[in-house]
């Protein structure tokens, strides 16, 4: 069950609007991945997006306006309203869902900006 809080997070991100164009709110080649609006993609065209026997793979990196904490703690709680199942610490975060892994990990962390990287995978199974 969603909570009220995680829920008005989720609103908020699907009805982004720039006036004159619609955002899309999540990341394309991501499984449900949101942008959120701390975050912008450095640079689209440096995504990465490859298909698997097993499943798409993906990496991009996201700068934010909040610190790296902040941003990791935003994304725990958007992304396990999601449905992900998520462990985080200060640097990074972990989450897994439908066959699929997730991590953001913290690259650089300046005062109150910092830049993230974040890649998904398929679940290896032994």
């Amino acid at each position: 069950m969603i909570s009220s809080v995680t829920a008005t997070i989720l609103m908020a991100l699907l009805s982004q609007d720039t006036g004159s164009e619609q955002v899309t709110p999540f990341l394309p080649g991501f499984p449900d991945i949101p942008v959120l609006e701390c975050c912008a993609e450095i640079d689209p065209d440096d995504r990465l997006i490859f298909d698997t026997p097993a499943g798409t793979v993906a990496e991009t990196h996201l700068t934010s306006t909040d610190s790296a904490e902040a941003t990791i703690k935003a994304y725990d709680i958007a992304l396990t309203g999601l449905g992900w199942a998520c462990s985080a610490n200060k640097k990074s975060l972990t989450c897994l869902r439908s066959g699929y892994q997730l991590s953001i990990k913290t690259l650089k962390n300046k005062n109150n900006s910092s830049i993230l990287a974040i890649e998904s995978s398929p679940v290896r199974t032994p």
